[in-house]
């Protein structure tokens, strides 16, 4: 497959990259001082005379030059501010940087309205119901709960003679003949059980 030609031949390309090297160097000058100049345009045109470019080609919104001008004459902007602007530009910032953070905030506050979210759509409770409802539902839920505690813990003084019994976080049978302790329910499967016990204690 044959090359594409480019658009522009050597010496086009050697003009450019000269007229962008002679630009950079009239914006560097140290001499230059936004005082020295009415307005925005007569600095173009001050730039456009030293590097020998109409000031049109400089100042057009296509013109490859134009972003490094007006970046450089924002600088003598600023270099050019008196203590009051310079106060109020640093007054700006630290708003700026105050919205900034608040809006990591608000970002965190979102992220734990949906961990809430998660969770109430993970129980008995729907996030459509009124407060009233939502805790008549919780005090329903822990009423059973107690229910088959209280229960559970009847169960357990009744067979705690025949060696049935918690030890541990753990409920162990050691009512063998043997010797021998049989581990009925884990830590983790009685782990429910002893909270509950925890919490009514």
């Amino acid at each position: 497959m044959a090359k594409q030609k480019t658009n522009l031949t050597k010496s086009q390309v050697a003009k450019k990259s000269k007229s962008h090297s002679a630009v950079s160097v009239a914006l560097s000058d140290p001499d230059l001082k936004k005082e020295d100049f009415e307005d925005m345009t007569a600095f173009f045109v001050e730039i456009a005379l030293r590097v020998g470019l109409d000031r049109s080609t400089l100042i057009k919104h296509a013109s490859p030059y134009r972003a490094k001008i007006l970046t450089r004459w924002n600088q003598l902007e600023a270099d050019n501010s008196s203590p009051e602007q310079s106060d109020e530009l640093e007054i700006i910032a630290r708003q700026q940087a105050m919205i900034e953070s608040q809006g990591v905030k608000l970002s965190e506050q979102d992220h734990r309205i949906a961990v809430l979210e998660k969770i109430i759509s993970h129980s008995n409770i729907e996030i459509t119901d009124t407060p009233d409802n939502a805790m008549a539902s919780l005090a329903h839920t822990r009423k059973e709960l107690d229910v088959m505690g209280f229960a559970f813990r009847a169960l357990l003084a009744h067979v705690e003679e025949l060696g049935i019994l918690i030890v541990d976080s753990r409920l162990i049978d050691r009512g063998g003949g043997d010797g021998r302790i049989l581990e009925i329910c884990t830590k983790e499967q009685l782990s429910g059980y002893v909270r509950w016990t925890n919490a009514r204690d």
